[in-house]
Protein backbone atom coordinates (compact mmCIF):
# COMPACT_ATOMS: atom_id res chain seq x y z
CA UNK A 1 0.00 0.00 0.00
CA UNK A 2 1.26 3.41 -1.06
CA UNK A 3 2.15 5.91 1.43
CA UNK A 4 -0.49 8.35 -0.52
CA UNK A 5 -2.95 5.47 -0.18
CA UNK A 6 -2.23 5.52 3.40
CA UNK A 7 -2.66 9.53 3.76
CA UNK A 8 -5.82 9.14 1.62
CA UNK A 9 -7.18 6.54 4.48
CA UNK A 10 -6.07 8.98 6.93
CA UNK A 11 -8.38 11.88 5.31
CA UNK A 12 -11.13 9.78 4.97
CA UNK A 13 -11.35 8.67 8.87
CA UNK A 14 -11.25 12.13 9.50
CA UNK A 15 -13.40 13.16 7.34
CA UNK A 16 -15.97 10.51 8.72
CA UNK A 17 -15.86 12.30 12.19
CA UNK A 18 -18.57 15.01 11.36
CA UNK A 19 -20.54 13.30 9.34
CA UNK A 20 -21.26 10.87 11.65
CA UNK A 21 -21.87 13.13 14.51
CA UNK A 22 -24.67 14.83 12.29
CA UNK A 23 -25.79 10.92 12.28
CA UNK A 24 -26.44 11.08 15.11
CA UNK A 25 -27.29 14.26 15.90
CA UNK A 26 -30.54 13.83 13.13
CA UNK A 27 -31.31 10.32 14.86
CA UNK A 28 -31.40 11.34 18.26
CA UNK A 29 -33.62 14.88 16.96
CA UNK A 30 -36.42 12.06 15.91
CA UNK A 31 -37.89 12.39 19.07
CA UNK A 32 -38.14 15.88 19.10
CA UNK A 33 -39.78 16.26 15.69
CA UNK A 34 -42.06 13.56 15.67
CA UNK A 35 -45.85 13.74 17.04
CA UNK A 36 -46.28 12.09 20.70
CA UNK A 37 -44.53 12.22 23.89
CA UNK A 38 -42.73 9.09 24.99
CA UNK A 39 -44.15 9.03 28.22
CA UNK A 40 -47.26 9.07 26.78
CA UNK A 41 -45.79 6.35 24.76
CA UNK A 42 -44.78 3.98 27.58
CA UNK A 43 -47.84 4.29 29.72
CA UNK A 44 -50.08 3.18 26.67
CA UNK A 45 -47.39 0.40 26.17
CA UNK A 46 -47.55 -0.67 29.55
CA UNK A 47 -51.53 -0.39 30.05
CA UNK A 48 -52.21 2.42 31.81
CA UNK A 49 -54.77 4.44 29.85
CA UNK A 50 -54.92 7.09 32.38
CA UNK A 51 -52.43 8.38 34.64
CA UNK A 52 -52.38 11.08 37.29
CA UNK A 53 -49.84 14.39 36.70
CA UNK A 54 -47.25 13.23 39.13
CA UNK A 55 -47.15 9.79 37.60
CA UNK A 56 -46.11 11.44 34.22
CA UNK A 57 -43.51 13.77 35.94
CA UNK A 58 -41.67 11.10 38.38
CA UNK A 59 -41.55 9.47 34.36
CA UNK A 60 -40.33 12.48 32.57
CA UNK A 61 -37.79 12.87 35.19
CA UNK A 62 -36.59 9.22 35.26
CA UNK A 63 -36.25 9.59 31.38
CA UNK A 64 -34.54 12.64 31.42
CA UNK A 65 -37.16 14.74 29.39
CA UNK A 66 -37.11 17.53 31.69
CA UNK A 67 -33.41 18.60 30.56
CA UNK A 68 -32.44 20.64 28.07
CA UNK A 69 -32.17 19.46 24.38
CA UNK A 70 -28.22 19.43 24.11
CA UNK A 71 -28.03 17.66 27.84
CA UNK A 72 -30.16 15.08 26.30
CA UNK A 73 -28.32 14.77 23.21
CA UNK A 74 -25.03 14.59 25.08
CA UNK A 75 -26.24 11.80 27.62
CA UNK A 76 -28.01 9.91 25.02
CA UNK A 77 -24.47 9.86 22.72
CA UNK A 78 -22.40 8.71 25.74
CA UNK A 79 -24.90 6.36 25.94
CA UNK A 80 -24.63 4.86 22.18
CA UNK A 81 -20.70 5.46 22.70
CA UNK A 82 -20.95 3.22 25.30
CA UNK A 83 -23.24 0.47 22.94
CA UNK A 84 -26.48 1.71 24.54
CA UNK A 85 -29.33 2.34 22.52
CA UNK A 86 -31.69 2.34 25.20
CA UNK A 87 -35.04 -0.02 25.17
CA UNK A 88 -37.96 -1.01 22.93
CA UNK A 89 -40.97 1.02 24.04
CA UNK A 90 -42.68 -2.58 22.12
CA UNK A 91 -40.88 -5.13 23.54
CA UNK A 92 -39.11 -4.01 26.38
CA UNK A 93 -35.91 -6.00 24.73
CA UNK A 94 -32.56 -3.82 24.55
CA UNK A 95 -32.30 -2.30 20.97
CA UNK A 96 -28.80 -3.78 20.13
CA UNK A 97 -30.45 -7.04 21.06
CA UNK A 98 -33.23 -6.05 18.37
CA UNK A 99 -30.85 -5.33 15.58
CA UNK A 100 -28.70 -8.25 16.84
CA UNK A 101 -31.87 -10.66 16.44
CA UNK A 102 -33.09 -9.09 12.69
CA UNK A 103 -29.57 -8.03 10.90
CA UNK A 104 -28.93 -11.82 9.85
CA UNK A 105 -32.11 -11.70 7.41
CA UNK A 106 -31.20 -8.21 6.09
CA UNK A 107 -27.85 -9.09 5.27
CA UNK A 108 -28.53 -11.91 3.61
CA UNK A 109 -30.29 -10.30 1.35
CA UNK A 110 -28.04 -7.29 0.69
CA UNK A 111 -25.27 -9.46 -0.01
CA UNK A 112 -27.20 -11.49 -2.14
CA UNK A 113 -29.04 -8.90 -3.78
CA UNK A 114 -25.23 -6.75 -4.40
CA UNK A 115 -23.88 -10.06 -5.75
CA UNK A 116 -26.63 -10.24 -7.98
CA UNK A 117 -26.81 -6.92 -9.02
CA UNK A 118 -23.20 -7.10 -9.69
CA UNK A 119 -23.73 -9.88 -11.80
CA UNK A 120 -26.83 -9.32 -13.54
CA UNK A 121 -25.44 -5.36 -14.63
CA UNK A 122 -22.24 -6.81 -15.76
CA UNK A 123 -24.16 -9.19 -17.98
CA UNK A 124 -26.44 -6.27 -19.07
CA UNK A 125 -24.05 -3.84 -19.81
CA UNK A 126 -21.53 -6.28 -21.88
CA UNK A 127 -24.35 -7.89 -24.13
CA UNK A 128 -26.35 -4.41 -24.58
CA UNK A 129 -22.94 -3.06 -25.96
CA UNK A 130 -22.14 -5.79 -28.23
CA UNK A 131 -25.15 -6.49 -29.86
CA UNK A 132 -26.14 -2.61 -29.20
CA UNK A 133 -26.98 -2.75 -33.15
CA UNK A 134 -28.86 -5.71 -33.37
CA UNK A 135 -32.58 -7.53 -32.02
CA UNK A 136 -30.44 -8.01 -28.81
CA UNK A 137 -29.52 -4.73 -27.56
CA UNK A 138 -33.08 -3.70 -28.76
CA UNK A 139 -34.90 -6.40 -26.55
CA UNK A 140 -32.19 -5.64 -23.52
CA UNK A 141 -33.51 -1.72 -24.39
CA UNK A 142 -37.26 -2.50 -24.18
CA UNK A 143 -36.56 -4.88 -21.08
CA UNK A 144 -34.56 -1.96 -19.35
CA UNK A 145 -37.64 0.40 -19.85
CA UNK A 146 -40.30 -1.59 -18.51
CA UNK A 147 -38.17 -2.20 -15.48
CA UNK A 148 -36.71 1.35 -14.81
CA UNK A 149 -40.38 2.26 -15.43
CA UNK A 150 -42.46 0.10 -13.06
CA UNK A 151 -42.25 0.36 -8.84
CA UNK A 152 -39.85 -2.11 -6.87
CA UNK A 153 -42.49 -3.22 -4.60
CA UNK A 154 -44.84 -4.17 -7.68
CA UNK A 155 -42.26 -6.66 -9.58
CA UNK A 156 -41.95 -8.02 -6.08
CA UNK A 157 -45.40 -8.77 -5.79
CA UNK A 158 -45.79 -9.94 -9.56
CA UNK A 159 -42.33 -12.30 -8.46
CA UNK A 160 -44.81 -13.66 -5.59
CA UNK A 161 -47.95 -14.20 -7.65
CA UNK A 162 -46.14 -15.93 -10.32
CA UNK A 163 -43.69 -18.20 -8.43
CA UNK A 164 -45.84 -18.83 -5.52
CA UNK A 165 -49.30 -18.72 -6.73
CA UNK A 166 -49.20 -20.01 -10.01
CA UNK A 167 -45.97 -22.33 -10.41
CA UNK A 168 -46.37 -22.82 -6.61
CA UNK A 169 -42.56 -23.85 -6.99
CA UNK A 170 -41.30 -20.71 -3.66
CA UNK A 171 -42.97 -19.80 -0.34
CA UNK A 172 -45.09 -16.45 -0.64
CA UNK A 173 -43.99 -15.75 2.42
CA UNK A 174 -42.23 -16.26 5.59
CA UNK A 175 -38.65 -17.98 6.10
CA UNK A 176 -39.59 -22.03 6.27
CA UNK A 177 -36.31 -22.11 4.84
CA UNK A 178 -33.36 -20.75 2.50
CA UNK A 179 -35.70 -20.79 -0.30
CA UNK A 180 -37.68 -18.17 1.26
CA UNK A 181 -35.03 -15.72 0.80
CA UNK A 182 -34.39 -16.34 -3.05
CA UNK A 183 -37.77 -13.77 -4.30
CA UNK A 184 -36.30 -11.38 -1.66
CA UNK A 185 -33.24 -10.67 -3.19
CA UNK A 186 -34.22 -10.79 -6.73
CA UNK A 187 -36.88 -8.65 -6.27
CA UNK A 188 -34.00 -6.12 -4.57
CA UNK A 189 -31.65 -7.02 -7.95
CA UNK A 190 -33.31 -6.57 -10.83
CA UNK A 191 -34.15 -2.82 -10.72
CA UNK A 192 -30.78 -2.01 -9.77
CA UNK A 193 -29.28 -4.03 -12.31
CA UNK A 194 -30.43 -2.27 -15.22
CA UNK A 195 -29.70 1.20 -14.03
CA UNK A 196 -25.94 -0.16 -13.11
CA UNK A 197 -26.11 -1.98 -15.88
CA UNK A 198 -27.17 1.16 -18.45
CA UNK A 199 -24.34 3.39 -16.90
CA UNK A 200 -21.86 -0.24 -18.00
CA UNK A 201 -23.20 0.44 -21.54
CA UNK A 202 -22.71 4.11 -22.07
CA UNK A 203 -19.38 3.60 -20.21
CA UNK A 204 -18.03 1.26 -22.70
CA UNK A 205 -19.17 3.24 -25.89
CA UNK A 206 -17.39 6.03 -24.39
CA UNK A 207 -13.89 3.76 -24.05
CA UNK A 208 -15.01 2.23 -27.44
CA UNK A 209 -14.51 5.56 -28.68
CA UNK A 210 -11.11 6.29 -27.21
CA UNK A 211 -7.85 6.08 -29.33
CA UNK A 212 -6.05 2.98 -27.73
CA UNK A 213 -9.62 1.33 -28.64
CA UNK A 214 -9.23 2.43 -31.92
CA UNK A 215 -5.73 1.42 -32.26
CA UNK A 216 -6.60 -2.17 -30.93
CA UNK A 217 -8.91 -2.33 -34.05
CA UNK A 218 -6.39 -1.46 -36.02
CA UNK A 219 -4.04 -4.36 -35.13
CA UNK A 220 -6.55 -6.77 -35.75
CA UNK A 221 -7.76 -7.84 -32.67
CA UNK A 222 -11.56 -9.06 -32.62
CA UNK A 223 -14.37 -7.00 -30.94
CA UNK A 224 -15.06 -9.07 -27.95
CA UNK A 225 -11.66 -9.08 -26.98
CA UNK A 226 -11.69 -5.04 -26.89
CA UNK A 227 -14.40 -5.26 -25.08
CA UNK A 228 -13.68 -7.68 -22.39
CA UNK A 229 -9.50 -6.86 -22.12
CA UNK A 230 -9.22 -2.99 -22.68
CA UNK A 231 -12.75 -1.65 -22.84
CA UNK A 232 -14.01 -3.45 -19.30
CA UNK A 233 -11.48 -2.88 -16.70
CA UNK A 234 -11.49 1.29 -17.72
CA UNK A 235 -15.52 1.15 -17.67
CA UNK A 236 -16.43 -0.18 -14.42
CA UNK A 237 -14.83 2.40 -12.09
CA UNK A 238 -18.15 4.14 -12.40
CA UNK A 239 -19.59 0.75 -11.53
CA UNK A 240 -17.81 -0.30 -8.26
CA UNK A 241 -19.26 3.78 -7.10
CA UNK A 242 -22.88 3.05 -8.35
CA UNK A 243 -22.23 -0.51 -6.06
CA UNK A 244 -21.40 1.69 -2.95
CA UNK A 245 -24.26 4.00 -3.28
CA UNK A 246 -26.66 1.15 -3.76
CA UNK A 247 -26.16 0.26 -0.39
CA UNK A 248 -28.46 2.90 0.70
CA UNK A 249 -31.00 2.15 -1.88
CA UNK A 250 -30.91 -1.50 -0.20
CA UNK A 251 -31.58 -0.81 3.26
CA UNK A 252 -34.22 1.90 1.97
CA UNK A 253 -35.85 -0.67 0.10
CA UNK A 254 -35.64 -4.20 2.94
CA UNK A 255 -38.46 -2.22 4.25
CA UNK A 256 -41.00 -2.40 1.88
CA UNK A 257 -39.80 -5.98 0.65
CA UNK A 258 -39.18 -7.53 4.06
CA UNK A 259 -42.73 -6.41 4.77
CA UNK A 260 -44.32 -7.97 1.14
CA UNK A 261 -42.30 -11.24 2.01
CA UNK A 262 -42.80 -10.93 5.58
CA UNK A 263 -39.53 -11.13 7.08
CA UNK A 264 -38.60 -10.79 10.19
CA UNK A 265 -35.41 -8.04 9.14
CA UNK A 266 -34.25 -4.44 9.82
CA UNK A 267 -36.61 -2.87 7.70
CA UNK A 268 -39.34 -4.79 9.62
CA UNK A 269 -38.27 -3.40 12.52
CA UNK A 270 -38.37 0.28 11.38
CA UNK A 271 -42.16 -0.43 9.88
CA UNK A 272 -42.78 -1.42 13.41
CA UNK A 273 -40.93 0.92 15.17
CA UNK A 274 -43.23 3.66 13.18
CA UNK A 275 -46.47 1.41 13.89
CA UNK A 276 -46.04 1.65 17.48
CA UNK A 277 -43.92 4.87 17.65
CA UNK A 278 -41.58 3.03 19.44
CA UNK A 279 -38.52 5.86 19.28
CA UNK A 280 -35.88 3.86 20.47
CA UNK A 281 -36.21 1.22 17.88
CA UNK A 282 -36.37 3.90 15.24
CA UNK A 283 -33.45 5.42 16.60
CA UNK A 284 -31.29 2.55 16.16
CA UNK A 285 -32.58 2.32 13.10
CA UNK A 286 -31.46 4.85 11.21
CA UNK A 287 -28.44 5.28 13.33
CA UNK A 288 -27.29 1.66 12.13
CA UNK A 289 -28.29 2.03 8.60
CA UNK A 290 -26.80 5.42 8.14
CA UNK A 291 -23.33 4.72 9.92
CA UNK A 292 -23.49 1.50 7.49
CA UNK A 293 -23.71 3.30 4.56
CA UNK A 294 -21.57 5.87 5.22
CA UNK A 295 -18.98 3.03 6.07
CA UNK A 296 -19.47 0.99 2.87
CA UNK A 297 -19.27 4.17 1.02
CA UNK A 298 -16.07 5.19 2.20
CA UNK A 299 -14.66 1.60 1.61
CA UNK A 300 -15.37 2.09 -1.67
CA UNK A 301 -13.95 5.36 -1.96
CA UNK A 302 -10.71 3.89 -0.55
CA UNK A 303 -11.04 0.89 -2.98
CA UNK A 304 -11.48 3.43 -5.77
CA UNK A 305 -8.75 5.52 -5.35
CA UNK A 306 -6.51 2.45 -4.32
CA UNK A 307 -7.03 1.02 -8.03
CA UNK A 308 -7.36 4.67 -9.49
CA UNK A 309 -5.50 7.16 -7.35
CA UNK A 310 -5.92 9.97 -10.49
CA UNK A 311 -9.66 9.43 -10.18
CA UNK A 312 -11.74 12.28 -8.87
CA UNK A 313 -14.27 10.90 -6.21
CA UNK A 314 -16.02 14.21 -5.84
CA UNK A 315 -17.60 12.67 -9.36
CA UNK A 316 -19.26 10.06 -7.84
Amino acid sequence: MSIQTIQFIKNKIISLIPVLIGISFITFSLVFITPGNPEDIILEQSGMTVASEGERLQLRQELGLDDSFWVQYLHWLINVLHGNLGNSFHTGRGIVEEIYMRIPYTTIIACGAIGLTTLFSLLYGLVSNYYSHGRIGRLLSLYGQVCLSVPGFLIAIMLVYFFCEVMGIMPSGGLTDVSGLVLPTISMSLISSVMIGQVLNRQLALELDKYYCKVARLRGLSRKRILLEYALPNAVMPVIAMLGNYTGAILGGSVVIEYIFSIPGLGAMALEAIHFRDYPMLQGYVLFTGIVYVMVNSIVDIVLYAINPKMDLRER
